[in-house]
């Protein structure tokens, strides 16, 4: 049985970014650095013991397209620090993170996207 990735990815990422994190964008929409990480799934659970799941994150800056390109490498890095770590009880085996991509959302607030393949042990 794998875990809630998004919730520990909302109980971990923050304190490795210093922005909120969530899985929607609050309305009003925050100020300056914000995170959203969305479980989008992922391959069969690969056998009773490790499980892959797929998340994918947009990183987003309204102080500048620079700055959410900065937060963008940081994501990722944020993403690549997990592998072999314990989180909140759930063994991180491995992680792969794509590339920030270039990504302006409908209000023209500066955005990459981006995705993260996460291998985790079963409890």
């Amino acid at each position: 049985m794998s875990c809630d990735i998004a919730s520990l990815l909302i109980d971990v990422l923050p304190g490795k970014l210093d922005c909120p994190v969530d899985t929607e964008i609050p309305d009003p929409r925050p100020d300056g650095r914000f995170v959203r990480v969305v479980d989008a799934g992922g391959p069969a659970i690969r056998d009773w013991v490790l499980d892959e799941v797929q998340v994918t994150w947009e990183a987003s800056s309204t102080v500048s397209p620079a700055d959410a390109a900065l937060l963008a490498l940081t994501v990722r890095d944020a993403f690549d620090s997990l592998a072999g770590t314990e989180q909140d009880g759930q063994w991180i085996c491995d992680v792969t993170c794509t590339r920030p991509r270039w990504f302006p959302d409908e209000n023209r607030i500066p955005r990459y996207t981006g995705s993260a393949i996460i291998l985790m042990q079963n409890p």
